[in-house]
């Protein structure tokens, strides 16, 4: 009985840890992402991303709030067909037109995306853009 606990709970705590993971792989909504206070750095409430300014290059932007999603992009880290790569998910923010961009921590590599939303193009650069998704955020979702 104590053994068959044991696996039942190993089984709830795997499955948590991957809706954990599936929740990770769409780009943050634009409502959850906020200006870490007198930094540079911005946060969201969905665990997994970290954020920061990515224009003007030197990271150091005036926008206090995020208008809206512009696109995510995957960047595939090398020539191989079943390469992972990593997402970048960025917004306009509202001084400028400056771009905050939100990427998976913890050196997260996904699949290429799969989904209709993505249009993906042969690049031969390395590590280079190969896939774009624009629209809604939560569209562009990733496969782990």
């Amino acid at each position: 009985m104590i053994r068959h606990c044991k696996v039942v709970l190993l089984f709830l705590l795997l499955g948590a840890n991957s809706l954990v993971m599936a929740s990770q792989l769409a780009c943050p909504d634009v409502r959850s992402i906020q200006r870490v206070s007198g930094q540079y750095a911005w946060v969201t409430a969905e665990p997994g991303w970290e954020g920061f300014f990515a224009v003007p290059r030197y990271g150091r932007g005036q926008s206090s709030e995020i208008k809206y999603f512009k696109e995510a992009r995957w960047l595939q880290l090398s020539n191989l067909n079943n390469a992972k790569g990593i997402v970048e998910c960025d917004y306009v923010g509202n001084y400028n037109d400056e771009i905050i961009r939100f990427v998976l921590s913890l050196n997260q590599n996904t699949q290429k995306p799969s989904n209709q939303h993505w249009f993906c193009e042969f690049n031969p650069e390395f590590p280079g853009t190969q896939c774009r998704c624009s629209g809604e955020p939560h569209l562009c979702a990733v496969d782990p």
